[in-house]
């Protein structure tokens, strides 16, 4: 039986470049299927300094992956000063601003992309 390369997008992660990949399929199922293309969303998910001073990680995890979530990327991260402001920018007007950074960059995060 004859075979068909079929390329499928897959979806980057963290800002690559998309890669190709490669399917085969049957020549005739190729013919009588038409190409379904499966968009994933992609969640970041901060387990803040609190979280892992009291050990909570683990079953964070664990419910993600019950749920049937799959973690593709996970970091302990110190968070320096001026990475919280950037991503708390949009809060920088509000009274709490100020605390709200100091709290993210007073221990470490555990950042996750699922």
């Amino acid at each position: 039986a004859k075979t068909k390369m079929l390329s499928t997008q897959m979806r980057p992660a963290f800002g690559a470049r998309p890669a190709q990949r490669r399917v085969v399929v049957n020549n005739t199922r190729a013919r009588a299927a038409t190409a379904v293309q499966c968009r994933a969303e992609i969640s970041y998910v901060m387990v803040k300094p609190d979280g892992v001073q009291r050990g909570l990680v683990g079953e964070i995890i664990s419910r993600f992956e019950r749920k049937g979530f799959k973690l593709r990327a996970l970091k302990l991260y110190q968070t320096p000063k001026e990475v919280a402001e950037e991503h708390y920018k949009d809060l920088s007007s509000k009274p709490f601003y100020k605390d709200l950074v100091s709290y993210i960059v007073s221990g470490p995060v555990v950042a996750m992309v699922w």
